[in-house]
């Protein structure tokens, strides 16, 4: 018999009112129903919370929804692992959405392999269209990042080795997943879809590509030199935009 682990399902956001409805539903469509979700809401001001709480009673007490002031989305997501109760845990962005088994085959993953973390495919739509898929290996991690929003760590893991540095807007997950690499922490791909992603958020800004860039300076994947010329090369792509 495959073993129960309690997953828990974290969303950060913050008036999120066009797409949180997609979030929310892709959670409660599960076909693995041993989670707990819980909603990061940075206070929002449009009509985002109103629209979760029409969904906590179709959770029938699955659901935890903290609103509060925070400062940005990692110390949201902080917050997130502090109050979750699960063994793993995942996050799904508000404009994002899962898979109906992402959760199964995570799970499945997990229990086959006896891993810390698991991750899977994910798919990318730009105006509502499909528009890819990202597959990257933890493997070669020094050149890219592995799809995050797929991404489920052991609530162990972050207990050992912490969380994630909130002096990052953008990409302290990208440091975070170098990091446990780098410690030795069992992770395993899925080939499966697990997440559908839509582009245009903070991740694809270029404050995502002045900082992706710091980070791979800062565990020696590039030389300085090409480090200011990748800074320099950011700058002038941002003063051309401006002009």
């Amino acid at each position: 018999m495959i073993k129960k682990n309690k997953f828990s399902v974290i969303t950060v956001c913050f008036n999120s009112e066009r797409t949180i409805r997609d979030t929310i539903e892709s959670v409660l469509k599960q076909t693995y129903t041993e989670y707990e979700y819980l909603i990061i809401d940075g206070k929002s001001d449009d009509t985002t919370l109103s629209i979760i709480k029409e969904y906590e009673t179709s959770f029938e007490g699955k659901m935890k929804l903290i609103s509060e002031k925070d400062n940005g989305i990692y110390d949201a997501m902080n917050k997130g692992i502090q109050h979750a109760d699960g063994d793993i845990i995942g996050f799904i962005n508000s404009d994002d959405w899962l898979e109906p088994d992402a959760l199964e085959n995570i799970n499945n993953e997990f229990i086959l392999n006896n891993c810390e973390v698991v991750y899977g495919l994910l798919r990318f739509y730009k105006h509502d269209k499909y528009f890819g898929m990202n597959g990257n290996s933890h493997y070669f991690i020094n050149d890219s990042m592995i799809a995050f929003p797929t991404c489920f760590i052991k609530k162990s893991v972050y207990e050992k080795y912490g969380v994630y540095n909130t002096k990052y807007k953008s990409v302290a997950d990208y440091d975070y997943i170098i990091q446990i690499v780098k410690y030795g922490v069992e992770i395993h791909f899925v080939e499966k879809v697990i997440a559908n992603f839509r582009i245009g958020g903070m991740s694809s800004s270029l404050t995502a590509a002045y900082e992706t860039n710091s980070i791979r300076y800062k565990y020696g994947f590039i030389s300085f030199k090409k480090y200011l010329l990748m800074i320099l090369f950011l700058k002038l792509k941002n003063l051309l935009n401006i002009i």
